[in-house]
C-alpha cells in the first residue's frame, strides 16, 4: 500500500469520526430539548390549538355554507351551548381517531418488543390501556348508533365512555407512579441503608446486576460513575504507597504515575460531570461541582509540593450519586433473589463476626 492510499484512508477515518461526534453531539442536543419541561408543554399547547381552530374552521363552513344541510349538527349550530343533537360523521371522526391512537401505541409497543429497558413494565401498561381505549371506543360507536343510547343520553352521556378512557389512563400513567414514589420513599427511609447500596456495588457480580438493571431502567451512569471512582481511588492508593516506599520523590516513575491520575480525574469530569456528556449525571448543581473539583485539579498540578489529586476528590459528588441510585436498588432488591440472599447473608456474617 503506498504512502497516499495511507493518508487517503486516514483523512477519511477523522472525517468520518469527526462527523460522527458531531451528529451524536446533534442527537444529544435534541435529546435534552425533548425531555425539557417547555417542550412537553409547547407540543400539548401545539395540539390543543390544532385542534380548537379545526373545531372552530368547521363551525364556522357549516354555519355558513351548509345551515340548511348540517353534516356535523342536526339542529343548530356546533358554537352551540344550550345542547345540540350531532349526526354520525362526528362519531365515526372520533372512533377513527381513538382507533388510531389506539394502535399507534400498540405500533410501539410491538417495535420496542425486542429491547428489554422496560423496568416498570411500561409495555404491559400501555398495551392494556389500548385494549381499554379500544373497547370503550367500541362502547361509544355501539351507543351512537342507538336510539335508546340517544334518549339517555340526556341522563347518562354515553360520551362518558371516552372520558372514562382519558381518566384510567391519568391514573395509570401519573397517579399510581406518584403513589408508588411516594410508598418507596418511605420505605427506603425506614429501611435502606447507604450501606447497603455499597455492598452491592463493591462486589463484582451484584455490582454487574445492579449494572445491568440501571442499563434497562435508561440510567446506567450513577454505577459506571461509582466503578471509575474507585478505581481512581486505588490509582492514588498506589501512587502513595509507591512514594512511600521510594526516597527519592521526583523520579520520573513517579511523575508520570502522578500525570496518569490526574488524566483519569479530567476523564472522569468529562464523562459524568460536564453538560451534554453521553453518561452526565443527574445531580443538583453539576456545572458548579464540576468546576470545583477543576479548581483542586488545577492547584494540585501547580502545587509546589509534589503530590497528586486528593483521594477524595469525588467524594461530595459520590454521596448523591447514591441517592440517586436509591429508586433503582430498590426496585431491584424487591425483583431479585440474588440481591436479597447477598444481603442476608452479608447481613448475617457481619453479626456473626461481630459477636465474636
Amino acid at each position: 500500500m503506498s504512502i497516499d492510499s495511507r493518508k487517503t484512508e486516514s483523512d477519511e477515518s477523522v472525517l468520518c469520526s469527526g462527523w460522527n461526534e458531531r451528529i451524536l453531539q446533534r442527537l444529544i442536543w435534541w435529546n435534552q430539548k425533548m425531555e425539557s419541561l417547555w417542550f412537553s408543554i409547547g407540543i400539548y399547547g401545539l395540539v390543543l390549538l390544532i385542534h380548537i381552530v379545526v373545531w372552530f374552521l368547521v363551525g364556522i363552513v357549516e354555519d355558513n355554507f351548509y345551515a340548511s344541510n348540517r353534516f356535523f349538527m342536526k339542529t343548530g349550530s356546533i358554537f352551540s351551548v344550550s345542547g345540540c343533537y350531532i349526526t354520525n360523521l362526528p362519531s365515526i371522526i372520533l372512533t377513527s381517531l381513538m382507533f388510531f391512537y389506539s394502535a399507534i401505541d400498540v405500533l410501539i409497543v410491538l417495535i420496542s418488543l425486542r429491547s428489554d429497558r422496560d423496568t416498570f413494565s411500561i409495555k404491559v401498561e400501555t398495551i392494556l390501556l389500548a385494549i381499554l381505549r379500544s373497547l370503550l371506543t367500541i362502547v361509544y360507536f355501539v351507543c351512537s348508533q342507538v336510539f335508546e343510547t340517544q334518549v339517555l343520553t340526556h341522563i347518562i352521556p354515553y360520551s362518558y365512555s371516552v372520558m372514562i378512557g382519558g381518566f384510567v389512563e391519568i391514573i395509570v400513567s401519573v397517579l399510581i407512579p406518584v403513589i408508588r414514589a411516594i410508598l418507596d420513599d418511605s420505605v427506603e427511609g425506614e429501611n435502606l441503608f447507604e450501606s447497603e447500596i455499597e455492598l452491592v456495588l463493591n462486589n463484582d457480580e451484584m455490582c454487574k446486576l445492579l449494572l445491568e438493571f440501571s442499563r434497562r431502567s435508561y440510567c446506567p451512569e450513577g454505577v459506571l460513575f461509582y466503578k471509575d471512582v474507585q478505581s481512581f481511588k486505588r490509582q492514588v492508593q498506589s501512587y502513595y504507597n509507591y512514594k512511600e516506599e521510594n526516597e527519592l520523590l521526583k523520579t520520573n516513575i513517579v511523575t508520570r504515575h502522578r500525570e496518569r491520575i490526574t488524566n483519569s480525574a479530567k476523564k472522569i469530569v468529562g464523562n459524568y460531570l460536564s453538560e451534554g456528556a453521553l453518561n452526565e449525571l443527574n445531580v443538583p448543581s453539576l456545572p458548579t461541582k464540576r468546576n470545583d473539583i477543576l479548581a483542586k485539579l488545577y492547584a494540585s498540578e501547580k502545587s509546589s509540593i509534589d503530590h497528586c489529586p486528593p483521594k477524595n476528590l469525588f467524594d461530595q459528588v459520590i454521596c448523591e450519586t447514591l441517592l440517586t441510585l436509591t429508586e433503582v436498588f430498590t426496585r431491584l432488591k424487591q425483583k431479585s433473589k440474588k440481591i436479597q440472599n447477598f444481603l442476608k447473608e452479608t447481613y448475617v456474617a457481619q453479626s456473626t463476626i461481630s459477636q465474636i
